[in-house]
């Protein structure tokens, strides 16, 4: 995957992706908080661990390996908000973290993490003639989590706040 599917090097000026959260802000799907450097810490802690055990996984255990590389990114996507001072609200919190980064990183991201978000759901809900996760499948969420992750590392140092709470 490529620098530029996986996101800039530098964080992006707020432009289209101010105007998204915003209105997941104002949807009442987005809280703006003070931003908590331990939890920040703690999502990209648990991004690692739950990466290290789909690399662990992707053998002998292909769908519970793609739902570790999904969550990896996931919580790589919650740690860059929380380092925003942005929190998702549980309720719809996938789409909402989605939404949120799509607008801030890209569209070639936030594409490739939807089909994962949507592989996942059909393979944890799975609906006659739908197939789920398979060894493939795993394999191409793991490269994602890994790719995603090093451009994380490199942008989370260069973000800022979003804004101050009751602004």
């Amino acid at each position: 995957m490529s620098n530029e599917e996986t996101g800039p090097p530098t964080a992006r000026p707020w432009g289209k992706g101010k105007l998204v959260v915003e209105r997941l802000i104002e949807q009442g799907r987005l809280d703006v908080v003070i931003p908590d450097a331990d939890v920040v810490e703690r999502q990209l802690d648990y991004a690692k661990q739950h990466l290290d055990s789909a690399r662990e996984l992707e053998e002998r255990f292909p769908m519970p390996a793609f739902v570790n590389a999904y969550d990896s990114a996931r919580m790589l996507m919650t740690a860059v908000l929380e380092k925003q001072g942005l929190r998702a609200r549980p309720e719809g919190a996938h789409l909402t973290v989605e939404e949120a980064m799509t607008a801030q990183i890209g569209e070639s991201v936030g594409r490739k993490f939807r089909a994962i978000r949507l592989l996942r759901h059909a393979s944890l809900y799975p609906e006659p003639g739908r197939e789920g996760a398979n060894e493939q499948s795993a394999k191409d969420a793991i490269h994602f989590a890994e790719t995603f992750q090093e451009a994380i590392l490199t942008l989370l140092p260069q973000m800022g706040t979003f804004r101050e709470p009751h602004e």
